[in-house]
């Protein structure tokens, strides 16, 4: 009797953990799909660089084709993506830009440096009204672009 007792109890406690389980990711909604989003920041965790004050770094990812665009700054840029929604992995395979010259450095730096992150991006994230991709171990921070 204890036995069957015991066995009802944690099958119970199962059932009840079930939704939690079930709930999807932050990255499985696609909020964050078909928004032109700008960057705001980027680099470690703890030490968060922001996007030269000139510059305008955009994407957008157009969910019907999996394809990205936006302006790196300097120039337009182009890819494909993939995700994978139970675990929110993002993968930016290659990128296609135009190659324009920025007639800043800084901004050329910026923009090399911002195309290289993409390439490595790893998890993203939905919180608080902003986009985060992880890249190894630095971090791309967007908003929505207004």
């Amino acid at each position: 009797m204890r036995l069957k007792l015991s066995l009802a109890l944690v099958v119970l406690l199962a059932i009840s953990l079930l939704p939690g389980a079930c709930a999807k990711p932050t990255c499985g909604d696609g909020e964050w799909q078909d928004i032109l989003w700008k960057l705001k920041s980027y680099g470690t965790a703890e030490n968060l660089q922001p996007v030269l004050g000139n510059a305008s770094i955009t994407l957008q990812f157009n969910s019907s084709d999996k394809e990205i665009s936006g302006s790196g700054g300097c120039n337009h840029y182009f890819g494909n993506y993939t995700i994978n929604n139970s675990n929110c992995e993002l993968k930016i395979p290659g990128l296609g830009a135009t190659e324009m010259a920025c007639l800043d450095s800084a901004l050329m730096q910026q923009e090399q440096k911002y195309f290289g992150l993409l390439q490595t991006a790893g998890k993203i994230e939905v919180k608080d009204g902003e986009l985060r991709i992880t890249c190894d171990n630095e971090v791309l921070v967007y908003t929505h672009s207004e």
